[in-house]
């Protein structure tokens, strides 16, 4: 028998004796025991230092001063990647930019400067603090000394004070690290005032009828937005907080009002993972299922679209073209807009969002719906429809498009599906639509006209559609162009949407009877 074959099992270093390594079974097992238990603390202590001094992640990923965007779709979810600290000339070219950017106010009209600042502003973030807005540990011996940090706490402050003013103006937070940190949780955000009060309690006690059971935010923009009576009336629902969106960020600094205060109630919330509802949203479905779609655990960011309208129409893409002159990939091929299939991308109505990983998108979409740059950018948009795209592309965050094109749901006349503005879940199955259950909320005669929920009508393809306009008396109406993307409610959708048909009719009694408007 070869020396190799009769010592295989000899482990390096040991001593082989008579009784093998480390003497007899039992001392081997003892030793093998101990050796283990000590390459596990090693292995704990490397894993921490790792965690403690980089973070668990950087929501741009690892350091690169001129990135550009590929495809941001297949990017691993940001609080997925390790913190990988900048070299000493890229530290002082950001820091040097950072400064040098943050003399000037910001021109209205360009968001080209927007996206870079906004960009700056995450990178400088993201290497002081971590995607929980926590310190970093060990920052000096990372970047090479006290003077180091207190370069890079110059110019995160100074371009805070530039793109972001009404964080620290508030009377809540200290800084943006000061709201990231607050984020704790999962819950539904809502954004109402005295005109839409009866649809966002309409909403509220709907998605309890539906089985939801996350905790929910309704924001308004500060006490004349909406009355004490109807604040009471909102707190008196199990679950619900109602907040003032003044006491969390200045409204006034930022010009907050109208579509404005969606996104910066979306900040201002404490969730760290929200489902933003519009107040005239309805659901099939239980809303917290959009946090096991397979698309919001990759990118954190789930947005909804709009009807596709508009065939060959520019002016979207010609505005984006201004500030985006290189979109991602999956803008390129997912996205209507770039290929002039639609006027429209997004609506808002419901947003998905971990705002961890998508928090600097988030702070950009506030500063786009902030004055004077929403004058621009709503002469454009339809309000802040596509700001949640424009900005996750602005700051080359991931983010996918939940399934289709918005649709109708409703009833059938003849081939066509007339109703709300209607979304799929990612099996195509019912899941929400827009516009509550009356032929149309702009008109008080409709108050009790109803929709009679039968047939759904959905958009896979983005083509060979006629959608016939609404009209006082009559909602959106959809014929798509192949028979399988119209279908008829289940039993069980059809009780549903019945019984918010009875709640949204008791409760506008009730209001009537109080002698409301």
């Amino acid at each position: 028998m070869s020396y190799l074959k009769q010592k295989k099992d000899l482990p390096l270093g040991g001593t082989y004796t008579s009784t093998g390594f480390f003497g007899s079974p039992r001392k081997r097992r003892k030793a093998l025991s101990q050796l283990l238990l000590c390459f596990g603390i090693l292995f704990v202590v490397a894993w921490m230092g790792g965690y403690l001094e980089g973070g668990l992640a950087s929501v741009n990923g690892s350091f690169n001063m001129h990135s550009s965007v590929t495809d941001i779709n297949t990017k691993v979810r940001p609080l997925s990647i390790k913190f990988q600290p900048p070299t000493p000339d890229e530290l002082e070219d950001l820091v040097t930019a950072s400064l040098n950017m943050s003399r000037y106010a910001l021109p209205r009209d360009d968001f080209s400067e927007m996206g870079r600042r906004a960009r700056n502003f995450s990178k400088l973030f993201n290497i002081r603090y971590t995607p929980f807005g926590k310190e970093r540990r060990g920052l000096v011996k990372t970047l090479g000394g006290l003077e180091k940090v207190a370069q890079v706490d110059e110019a995160l402050q100074a371009l805070e004070r530039n793109m972001y003013p009404w964080i620290k103006k508030g009377k809540k937070f200290v800084n943006a690290a000061d709201v990231l940190s607050s984020y704790s949780g999962r819950g539904i955000v809502l954004a109402t005032g005295n005109w839409h009060f009866r649809f966002a309690r309409h909403c509220i006690l709907s998605m309890r009828l539906v089985g939801s059971k996350l905790p929910i935010q309704v924001f308004y923009a500060g006490p004349d937005d909406l009355s004490v009576e109807n604040r009471n009336i909102l707190r008196a629902i199990p679950g619900v907080e109602v907040i003032d969106l003044s006491e969390f960020v200045d409204i006034k600094e930022a010009e907050v009002n109208g579509w404005a205060v969606k996104p910066f109630s979306m900040l201002a919330s404490n969730f760290a993972e929200m489902i933003f509802v519009d107040a005239d949203a309805l659901f099939f479905q239980p809303p917290e299922v959009m946090f096991e779609f397979e698309r919001y655990k990759r990118t954190g960011a789930v947005f909804f679209r709009d009807r596709t309208i508009g065939w060959g129409m520019t002016e979207t893409l010609e505005f984006m073209k201004t500030f985006l002159p290189n979109p991602s990939e999956y803008a390129k091929t997912e996205g209507r807009v770039l290929n002039l299939k639609s006027l429209h991308e997004g609506e808002s109505g419901v947003i998905v969002y971990d705002k961890r990983a998508a928090f600097h998108g988030l702070l950009a979409t506030c500063k786009m719906n902030a004055n004077p740059w929403r004058e621009v950018t709503y002469k454009v948009i339809h309000g802040d429809k596509e700001s949640y795209w424009f900005s996750q592309e602005l700051l080359e965050l991931p983010y996918a498009w939940a399934p289709g094109g918005g649709g109708t749901v409703g009833w059938k006349e003849g081939e066509h599906v007339c109703g709300g503005l209607y979304h799929p879940d990612e099996k195509y199955k019912p899941l929400w639509w827009n516009g509550g259950v009356t032929v149309n909320k702009y008109f008080e005669a409709n108050a009790e006209n109803l929709m009679n929920f039968t047939h759904w009508a959905t958009d896979r393809r983005f083509e060979k559609l006629d959608w016939q306009w609404e009209q006082e008396k009559k909602p959106f109406c959809l014929k798509p162009g192949w028979e399988e993307d119209v279908g008829e409610l289940t039993p069980k959708e059809k009780v549903l949407a019945k019984k918010m048909q009875d709640l949204w009719l008791d409760l506008e009694r009730e209001r009537k009877d109080k002698g409301g408007n």
